[in-house]
């Protein structure tokens, strides 16, 4: 998937690499950090609760993509994690219908230089 473009992926178990990229482990934040440093595109992160919820707490994701598939489970994995509470404000870009499929694109609200938007 996504050919020409490094994949880095975050694994506790695994190492090493993989086709156009290679495995990492530690911090995501510290992770991210160095690649908006390193980058001149934009970073594209796919992943779990716990992942996002870490990058959100730390301002570090601008946009976001969630697709929702029409089922319904009953139990599972939470899309953001439980944490302390953490005020991120986004606006609603679009919604679109990919197959089965609904897909929401949000896109934060920047915050004032003095202080957050609320």
């Amino acid at each position: 998937m996504f050919p020409n473009k490094e994949k880095i992926v975050f694994s506790r178990s695994e190492k090493g690499n993989i086709i156009e990229g290679n495995y990492v482990s530690g911090d995501p934040v510290a992770v991210i950090n160095r690649l908006k440093a390193e980058a001149g595109q934009a970073i594209w992160v796919v992943g779990g609760g716990e992942i996002v919820t870490t990058l959100l707490k730390h301002d570090l994701i601008d946009e976001l993509w969630i697709q929702i598939a029409p089922v319904v489970l009953g139990t599972g994995k939470r899309l953001f994690e439980e944490t302390e509470p953490v005020l991120k404000r986004f606006e609603l870009v679009a919604v679109d219908k990919i197959g089965q499929l609904s897909e929401i694109h949000l896109k934060r609200i920047q915050k004032s230089p003095t202080g957050p938007v609320i």
